[in-house]
């Protein structure tokens, strides 16, 4: 299976100067972004609670979960990552991906920037 990689840059909300490159596969099955505990240790990002997690093979995980900012080519979010282990892959999810305005292009396999959807003006 092809793999879309892209590189993200992941920085602390309290302090965006401490900010590091990520290498992450995109996965839009997964709703959070997963970065390595080393990295966000490293940049002094401090969990704030724990999510339990379903695997790919049925089973369940529980990691922990704190804020950060998620950049992708000047375009940030602020949103909850999660500490990923060791055997975890590095991930960019859906949630953060569709905040930021970007898709999986369905033909070159590369994320691309098309936009934020406004649907706060659709009339019901």
């Amino acid at each position: 299976m092809d793999f879309t990689r892209a590189k993200i840059t992941v920085a602390n909300a309290s302090d965006p100067s401490k900010a590091a490159e990520v290498e992450v596969v995109v996965d839009t099955d997964s709703a959070y972004t997963w970065i390595p505990r080393s990295t966000l240790e490293g940049l002094e990002i401090a969990p704030r609670g724990e999510k339990r997690f379903r695997t790919i093979d049925g089973g369940q995980v529980a990691r922990r979960v704190g804020p950060a900012v998620v950049i992708i080519q000047g375009h940030e979010v602020t949103t909850d990552v999660v500490f990923a282990e060791a055997g975890d892959a590095a991930v960019l999810g859906v949630a953060d991906m569709e905040r930021l305005g970007f898709r999986v292009n369905p033909v070159t396999r590369e994320l691309e920037y098309v936009g934020l959807l406004a649907l706060g003006n659709l009339r019901v």
